[in-house]
């Protein structure tokens, strides 16, 4: 009775907030049947009787803005379609597993928090994905054609081989890559032309790195870290925050630069 009534007095509603209320699924299709063509941003947070069946109407509804933080039914889900510019799926307790099929398309995710979040297959074109503090996180497959940021902070399982995988895929898109925290990182071999921002803030067992990276801006180590060998493929102009040591970086463009080395390359201090 109540979405009726909102429904006579506004028309055209652009934006609607049902977080931390009673609804139930049933409700949230009923929101997305009639705002259809005129609701940009939902959000059901904190909705203790809601599925993945929400989600779903709300994506297939083409809402752009999807906040579903804190849902406590979500386990296992599996998106069969539809589209959004960003969606919330924050501190959900007992989310397992994610994953997107059928030409899903959503541009930014953000999966914080996720405590038991243990394997997440994002077949949906992300630009960006935000998976920080996602300590069970083992397995992660994204399939995009425009990833631009990936943000793992403190995904404590994410292994060396997950990333270079991940690295390899997105080569040509990814330009900010966060891996702070990473401890099962221990050596790493990456190529990535368009990256421009790094971090290895708190991978503790970090010990190598081998990397090509042209249009790095800015690299950022943990300051323990094992650092024994480190190869940078960067522009002169590289901020290296918290390495203990000089290591050695080359470029193209340094060969004339002061310092150079028979070999073209120019040790580097960090600040």
């Amino acid at each position: 009775e109540a979405i009726r009534h909102l429904a006579v007095n506004f028309p055209h509603l652009a934006s609607l907030s049902l977080a931390r209320t009673s609804i139930t699924d049933e409700v949230v299709r009923e929101v997305c049947v009639q705002w259809r063509s005129s609701l940009v941003e939902l959000d059901i947070s904190q909705c203790s009787s809601l599925s993945t069946e929400s989600i779903q109407a709300a994506m297939s509804a083409g809402i752009r803005t999807i906040r579903a933080a804190r849902l406590n039914d979500l386990e296992n889900v599996h998106l069969n379609g539809g589209r959004a510019s960003e969606l919330f799926l924050v501190s959900c307790p007992y989310l397992e597993s994610l994953d997107f099929f059928n030409d899903s398309i959503v541009e930014t995710i953000h999966l914080d928090h996720c405590r038991y979040l243990v394997d997440a297959a994002l077949f949906c074109n992300p630009r960006a994905v935000s998976l920080v503090n996602c300590a069970r996180l083992a397995q992660l497959t994204i399939t995009s054609t425009r990833l631009h940021g990936l943000k793992l902070q403190a995904c404590s399982r994410i292994s060396s081989d997950v990333v270079e995988a991940l690295c390899r895929e997105h080569a040509s898109t990814l330009a900010e890559l966060n891996c702070e925290g990473l401890n099962q990182l221990a050596t790493l071999t990456l190529s990535l032309p368009k990256l421009t921002h790094l971090s290895f803030a708190g991978c503790r067992k970090l010990s190598s790195l081998h990397l090509q990276a042209p249009m790095l801006q800015r690299i950022e180590f943990c300051a323990k870290a094992p650092l024994r060998m480190v190869s940078i493929d960067a522009p002169p102009s590289l901020e290296v925050v918290n390495s203990r040591d000089s290591f050695l970086f080359s470029h193209p463009d340094a060969r004339a630069a002061d310092g150079e080395r028979s070999d073209g390359t120019i040790p580097i201090t960090a600040t």
